[in-house]
């Protein structure tokens, strides 16, 4: 692999994860951060892979260097799924809050502010 094109790292990870390689493939999108850190696709894949592992608190600090440096709408929007899988509520809020104000739009983010409304109508225990 050329080592500053994150295209052949994505693509390296895609085809290892296609052959169910999740390990192998983790490890390729982790040596690719670790020369094109800010690389929107490596983070969001290895955050979406992580999270698929039931590792969201790791998948979603994966993506905090990328929303504090160069947020986008899809970041914002995983990092709201993130945090409320995480059980912290006013991030989930925060985040999905700014998705929308960056114009983002797409049902994975409405069904997820369908949840936070419905969570938030439910009554204490």
């Amino acid at each position: 692999l050329f080592p500053w094109d994150a295209q052949l790292y994505l693509v390296a990870s895609r085809n290892l994860l296609a052959q169910g390689a999740t390990e192998e493939a983790e490890a390729v999108l982790r040596d690719g951060l670790d020369r094109v850190p800010l690389d929107d696709g490596l983070r969001l894949i290895l955050a979406a892979q992580l999270e698929r592992q039931g590792e969201t608190r790791e998948a979603f600090l994966t993506l905090q260097p990328l929303d504090r440096l160069r947020p986008t709408g899809l970041t914002k929007e995983t990092m709201a799924r993130l945090a409320w899988g995480l059980g912290e509520r006013s991030q989930a809020e925060r985040h999905a809050r700014e998705a929308i104000q960056m114009g983002h739009r797409s049902p994975a983010l409405a069904n997820l502010l369908e949840q936070m409304v419905v969570a938030e109508e439910e009554p204490s225990a």
